[in-house]
């Protein structure tokens, strides 16, 4: 998707974090970005990412999901 010269975009990312009970390593995470065009007239694309985290310790997390558009 390619905007226009004079087009004025809007990209508002929405991110939510939840942890899983009694399972204190883990939590899922859900990040949802909708796109606007057209002078923010339009909603042109929205992405949907969920995804789910393990903290191996306080340094390290690994996080595993997946990507909708």
């Amino acid at each position: 998707v390619h905007a226009a010269p004079q087009d004025l975009q809007l990209w508002v990312p929405v991110t939510l974090e939840a942890p899983v009970p009694k399972l204190s390593k883990l939590k899922l995470n859900l990040e949802l970005q909708p796109r606007f065009t057209d002078n923010i007239g339009s909603l042109d694309l929205i992405r949907i990412r969920p995804s789910i985290t393990w903290d191996v310790n306080k340094r390290c997390s690994l996080t595993a999901g997946y990507l909708w558009s």
